[in-house]
């Protein structure tokens, strides 16, 4: 029972480990005309510049940030993923960033419908114009380049009831889009966390409890 134990708690740790590091891990554009017209989610490295048709075309873009970041004050975002809605995240959260960015040629409106995966948990994202700049702290280094130009965000606030731009949750780690852009394309900066590590010992020890309340219960059936 003690080797069985020892190797179970050995097995939960190691699938309770954090990641080392913050990843966008996948994405794809299901439907839209950027993808009719032959884009698809591309991660690249962190472009020297994010600015008005800097990276124009049909790809949906995204890129890894700075990573594990203590904040030092209280960090607004448009959606909060705990609730859906404009929020904070509060100052001495841990969080990495990731960069988002759709900006097709300038000849006409093009829409995009998919979904990106990262291997933390989403804790909040933005994309309106002044929280992006009042977060491009958290910008890559060595740094990307942001221009405070017009409209850098989404052109039309998500929750507003004829907005066409949407952003939507999908499970803790997937971030879904249906966004309609034109020039000069839509900028947003996704924020993932991690627990501290005592919070994953605490999981972890939680799930041991758990397992040996269901051990003294199949026990007492059995008597």
């Amino acid at each position: 029972m003690r080797v069985r134990t020892t190797a179970a708690a050995l097995l939960l740790a190691a699938v309770m480990t954090p990641p080392a590091s913050a990843t966008i891990v996948s994405g794809t554009l299901t439907g839209g005309s950027a993808q009719a017209s032959g884009g698809t989610f591309q991660i690249i490295a962190p472009p020297a510049t994010v600015a008005a048709n800097a990276i124009e075309g049909f790809d949906y873009l995204g890129w890894n940030e700075k990573q594990n970041v203590v904040l030092t004050a209280n960090v607004a975002v448009d959606f909060l993923w705990a609730t859906g809605s404009p929020g904070v995240v509060a100052a001495g959260t841990r969080v990495s960033s990731h960069g988002l960015l759709f900006d097709p040629p300038n000849k006409g409106e093009k829409t995009a419908i998919g979904w990106v995966k990262f291997n933390q948990p989403i804790v909040g994202v933005i994309f309106r114009d002044k929280p992006l700049v009042d977060s491009d702290f958290l910008g890559s280094t060595p740094p990307t380049v942001y221009t405070s130009y017009a409209n850098r965000g989404l052109e039309v606030h998500p929750f507003h009831p004829g907005g066409r731009d949407k952003i939507f949750k999908i499970d803790a780690f997937t971030l879904g889009f249906d966004q309609v852009a034109l020039s000069p394309g839509d900028n947003m900066r996704v924020l993932t966390v991690v627990p501290e590590p005592t919070t994953w010992a605490m999981m972890i020890a939680g799930f041991g409890l758990v397992g040996l309340a269901a051990r003294a219960r199949r026990r007492s059936l059995i008597a």
